[in-house]
Order: C-alpha cells, then structure tokens, then sequence
C-alpha cells in the first residue's frame, strides 16, 4: 500500500525519456472542420464553463520518415460532430484535405497512431485499411467496455472489423524519434 491507504499501482510509463535530437520531420496539420460556440469548460475539467472557443478539427501528417507516411488520428466528420450536438461547418472532407495538403491519398498512408479513440478522433479509421493502426490497448478496452457516462464519446462501429497493433504503455522510437507516451486521464489509455 502506498500513502493514504491506496494500492501501489504500476505505471506503463517509463521515467526518463531519451535524450532528444532533432529528426527531420516535418508535423503537417490537415484541418477538416470548425465549430465554433464550444465551451471551453469540454477541455478543463470544471473550469470555464460559461467561456466559449472555436475549435478545429483534424489530423496530422508526419512526414520525413523514410519509407512512412504516417497519420495521426483520421480526423472528425461534419455528420459525426453534428450528431453529438456540435454546431459546426466542414472546411474540407479528409481525404480531399488530405490530397490537397499532402499529394498523398488514403492509401498512401502506411501507418495510423491514434492518441486517443472518442468519435473526434477515429471516425475514418475505416478508409485506412492498409495501414498499420497504432492504440493503446486500454483505450481500445476503454471503447469496448466504457462506463455509462463516456459511452456517447465512443462510437465502436467505426472501428468494426479494424485488427489495430495495441502497445501497451510508454513506447520510445517506434519509429526513429518518434515515441508514444501513454496519457490516461482524458481517457483511458490516450497516447501523446
């Protein structure tokens, strides 16, 4: 037992990150909507409630990898966010945005890292078929088995039939430079 009377618990993250050196990649935003009206207080955890913000939505392009293109996350949809009562107007569907920032198209993308898995940040998981994805394992467990009070953030038909690669905590160079930090908190298994 540790102070309080709580449980030890084991964490998945490690310590000590590596020592950083620069890699020559390139972190390209892909923005797909904006919504505007939102409270800040879906970010700060009782805090700000009565301040609004405009948020955008979308993914990123991790580019200078030899031989990867890597995404991270797919990005919302104008439908998905409107369904869960989100005012707000598409800029770009992904994979038009995605072609018109990159060149590339949804199957040139060899490699998904979801942070996390709520309805903003996977509902496209489905056009990435040839890529590897990349979750956490307890955010994978976390859609499957979520408490009734996140099962609206949680939408597991856009992951039916996907086979993700689960990792299961802290991960250093999954590729050369590029590490997975696990993150629960917003979620379950949420990965940085």
């Amino acid at each position: 037992m540790s102070g309080y009377g709580m449980p030890e618990v084991k964490t998945k993250q490690r310590p000590v990150l590596p020592d950083w050196k620069p890699y020559p990649y390139t972190v390209l935003p892909i923005p797909v909507m904006k919504s505007e009206g939102i409270t800040k207080g879906i970010f700060t955890y009782l805090l700000y409630y009565d301040q609004t913000m405009t948020i955008y939505g979308g993914c990123f392009l991790i580019r200078g990898v030899t031989g990867h293109n890597i995404l991270v996350d797919t990005g919302p949809t104008v439908e998905d966010f409107k369904a869960h009562g989100y005012p707000c107007e598409g800029i770009k569907p992904m994979p038009e945005a995605l072609k018109e920032a990159t060149g590339l198209t949804t199957d040139d993308i060899d490699t998904v890292i979801f942070t996390q898995l709520h309805h903003d940040h996977c509902p496209l998981a489905q056009m990435f078929r040839h890529a590897k994805l990349i979750v956490q394992k307890d955010e994978w467990n976390g859609v499957h088995n979520a408490p009734a009070c996140y099962k609206f953030l949680y939408n597991p038909e856009y992951l039916e039939g996907l086979n993700p690669a689960f990792v299961d905590g802290d991960v250093f160079d999954i590729f050369p430079g590029i590490h997975l930090l696990y993150t629960p908190g917003h979620t379950p298994g949420g990965q940085s």
